[in-house]
């Protein structure tokens, strides 16, 4: 019997692994549509002891650029860098979501509030704002005046990105696993452009209809399991 309450725990252990596998899939689905947004997934692993383990894994693969024409979205079109926002805390968060607009006291900032580091400040009599690839940004008081360069928009990027821990909102700080933030080698933005999710939605798709088959052969063979155990336990007594 003890063999049989083994093949129970495993086939549970698996159908719960099948089950995270899952959550990250509604997750990737659920933010198709989120600017930046990276898909992740749970992967498996053979640990030190030979056990299973799980891992949440993600994917900093970037996206293609989708035409906003709004002159303060900004897509970035370099690997591993990410804006440099600061939170009403005062504390640095990082994303790659380049929805912004001219928020307080003038400043460019996301939908949050969070300020795009270190500060820049669009005049209120500004005509137009004109953003180079390597993040100059200069205003045009009138259509055909003179330019006026007010900041550059510094990118940053870290050793491992897929260290980073999401704090909500698209953003993200480091930790030890993704090393601190160092300023990028190189910097190419893209005016009235938004980065998409990397979100593959056919892979996602298959990758439902697989982990399904599996909880569904996990939860037959407890059945079929927990029958043979009941009927051992008929047949002692």
């Amino acid at each position: 019997m003890g063999m049989i309450q083994g093949i129970i725990q495993q086939a549970t252990y698996n159908g719960q692994m099948h089950m995270q596998m899952l959550e990250k899939v509604a997750k990737n689905v659920a933010n198709y549509a989120t600017t930046g947004y990276k898909a992740e997934r749970f992967d498996l692993y053979l640990g030190q002891d030979n056990g299973v383990r799980g891992v949440t894994r993600k994917d900093t693969t970037p996206a293609n650029a989708l035409i906003t024409r709004r002159e303060f979205d900004i897509a970035i079109e370099t690997p591993n860098a990410y804006f440099p926002v600061t939170q009403p805390d005062g504390t640095m968060a990082y994303t790659r979501d380049g929805r912004f607009s001219i928020g307080k006291d003038g400043y460019i900032s996301t939908a949050q509030g969070d300020l795009l580091a270190p500060g820049i400040k669009i005049p209120p009599d500004f005509g137009r704002v004109i953003l180079s690839a390597d993040g100059s940004v200069q205003i045009q008081p009138k259509k055909e005046g003179p330019k006026q360069e007010v900041g550059k928009i510094q990118l940053l990027s870290f050793t491992n990105p897929e260290g980073l821990k999401s704090v909500g909102d698209n953003k993200f700080v480091p930790t030890e696993a993704s090393g601190e933030a160092v300023f990028s080698k190189s910097t190419t933005l893209a005016q009235g452009k938004l980065e998409s999710s990397n979100v593959d939605l056919y892979e996602q798709i298959e990758n439902v209809m697989r982990l399904n088959a599996g909880v569904l052969s996990n939860y037959r063979v407890i059945k079929y399991s927990d029958e043979l155990f009941r009927q051992a336990v008929n047949l002692r007594q």
